[in-house]
């Protein structure tokens, strides 16, 4: 049974909102992190309470994957699904071992799937 947080960093409000709902209807608590930055902020907070983020790989400033490898500098592991509505941008992303790269829009049956197996990793 799911359970936890979730938390969605996307820059775009409405998909942001519309992501919380489906992460709420899967079992999940969700919360919105306006960027990556923000993210950073409190990320060993976040990273002590989530259960898994879902990042946007294109965000102001700083892209999603830069965000992910920003954490594991600082030693700090949270179970990552990245989101992306350019499909070339998911191929390019694909270095990176042990992560769930979707497309937007994203299927709630993929999603759920991809942050159960990114918590199971992490477990």
């Amino acid at each position: 049974m799911p359970g936890g947080i979730i938390l969605i960093v996307e820059d775009d409000v409405a998909y942001a909102r519309a992501l919380a709902r489906l992460v709420e209807a899967g079992g999940w608590r969700a919360e919105i992190v306006p960027t990556a930055e923000a993210f950073l902020e409190e990320a060993e907070s976040h990273a002590r309470r989530a259960t898994c983020a879902v990042l946007d790989l294109r965000l102001p400033l700083m892209q999603g994957t830069d965000l992910y490898r920003a954490l594991r500098n600082r030693n700090i592991e949270i179970p990552v699904v990245f989101l992306s509505a350019n499909p070339e941008e998911l191929l390019a992303g694909a270095e990176l071992e042990g992560v769930h790269f979707l497309e937007k829009p994203v299927a709630a049956a993929d999603l759920f799937v991809a942050i159960r197996a990114a918590v199971a990793r992490r477990a």
